[in-house]
């Protein structure tokens, strides 16, 4: 449970000490990757020499504080890395955002808000970003403000699959969605990618994950986007507490002194949240419905409206107003107006979209094999590991717990 923070709750200095190893503390590159730190250690052999012309970049013990959970986050994060040391030599490069006014950097994962906290940082820090990669400058130095997202890996994945291959999108369509049918179809036709299934997208997973091979960036794991065995994140966010965890943050950063005056967190929190995307998600649909013109128009809508009752914008009483006949001549706006209407109207009942959310995810996940779903697991396995989430959950893998009757049918339209 997040509580507010408290003066006994610190968090840590930013240094290159990667967990489950020791090596020097360098605080004129506090984020250096392996490479960075066995060239800049010869400098500086022990810390006590590091710290003679470096003493003012290191984050005040009195100026920090650091939550229960923020705790229990980092010891996770630190165990893990001791469990598994060949991640602290992974040499991955690294990306993210910097925002020099501030002396905040955030490593994003695809999936896990990255869209909304790129429009939240923007918007709250009025400050120009600089990225960053494919490693961190020379420059950074101790008391800068790291921070990374994490979620659960099997909501990601699936968030990935409704996002980009189920919900109408032609570019992902020709990017992941052709790549996986080319891969576990026996028949495969260039073109194809339009209607790829969930378990089709598990099978393509398993299968690169076992022959070792490179992921599309929505699909790789969390740990080799921001890893942090080799980059030591001040603060570990969890997409359940996004909401405090933003406030968490802009409380240390104003305690710091790295932000003036009251920024209002929480008001731009709900503006960004509010009909998020939807013009871009419609204008995509209609894209779809031009480029593949064999493809009946209802399909693409019934697939885009159902996306929005699976991810618990839209109450599923509220079905795809629209006949077959009817779709054939919808305007982009008349379409865009009823979306709206429907999400407007299904608002206040957030504990019944919540559910219609855990019962998509379960429909999706008890359609895939056991055997899969075990093979899968080794893939989940390391990032459950690090940010704390079940490697096998019951709901997902325990085939003997009945569901109960089916109420909705959710994958429409493939």
């Amino acid at each position: 449970m997040e509580r507010q923070m408290t003066d006994n709750h610190r968090l840590p200095t930013v240094n290159v000490t990667k967990y489950g190893t020791s090596t020097s503390t360098l605080h004129d590159n506090a984020l250096y990757t392996k490479v960075y730190m066995k060239k800049e250690s010869k400098q500086y052999p022990n810390e006590s020499e590091a710290e003679k012309g470096h003493k003012d970049t290191k984050i005040k013990d009195d100026l920090l504080t650091k939550t229960d959970d923020q705790k229990s986050r980092q010891s996770m994060i630190k165990s893990t890395c001791n469990l598994f040391p060949e991640l602290t030599s992974l040499e991955r490069p690294v990306h993210g955002k910097y925002f020099p006014c501030h002396r905040f950097y955030y490593c994003g994962v695809a999936k896990l808000g990255t869209t909304f906290f790129n429009s939240f940082f923007n918007r709250a820090l009025q400050c120009q970003a600089r990225n960053v990669g494919p490693h961190l400058p020379k420059s950074f130095s101790g008391d800068i403000l790291t921070f990374m997202n994490t979620g659960d890996p099997y909501e990601r994945l699936f968030s990935a699959y409704i996002n980009k291959l189920y919900k109408p999108d032609v570019e992902f369509w020709n990017i992941i969605g052709e790549d996986v049918v080319k891969h576990v179809r026996k028949d495969y036709n260039k073109g194809d990618g339009y209607d790829v299934t969930f378990k089709e997208l598990v099978e393509y997973i398993v299968l690169y994950h076992d022959a070792g091979k490179k992921l599309n960036t929505h699909l790789t794991p969390i740990h080799q986007i921001c890893n942090p065995c080799e980059t030591r994140f001040n603060y570990i966010g969890r997409k359940e507490s996004l909401s405090s965890d933003i406030r968490n943050l802009f409380d240390i950063m104003k305690t710091k002194g790295d932000i003036k005056g009251d920024i209002p967190v929480t008001e731009i929190e709900n503006d960004i949240r509010s009909l998020q995307g939807t013009t871009s998600t419609v204008r995509k649909v209609m894209l779809a419905i031009k480029r593949y013109p064999s493809i009946p128009p209802y399909r693409f809508l019934l697939r885009h409206w159902s996306n929005y009752q699976i991810r618990g914008y839209i109450l599923n009483q509220f079905e795809m107003p629209l006949t077959e006949s009817e779709v054939k001549n919808i305007s982009t706006t008349k379409y865009y107006d009823l979306l709206i209407t429907a999400i407007k109207n299904s608002s206040t009942n957030r504990e019944q979209l919540k559910l219609q959310r855990n019962e998509a995810l379960l429909e999706a996940y008890r359609s895939i094999p056991l055997e899969l779903m075990l093979r899968l697991s080794e893939f989940m396995k390391i990032d459950c590991l690090l940010f704390g989430y079940d490697v096998k959950p019951s709901t997902l893998f325990n085939r003997d717990t009945p569901t109960g009757p089916i109420k909705h049918i959710y994958m429409k339209g493939l």
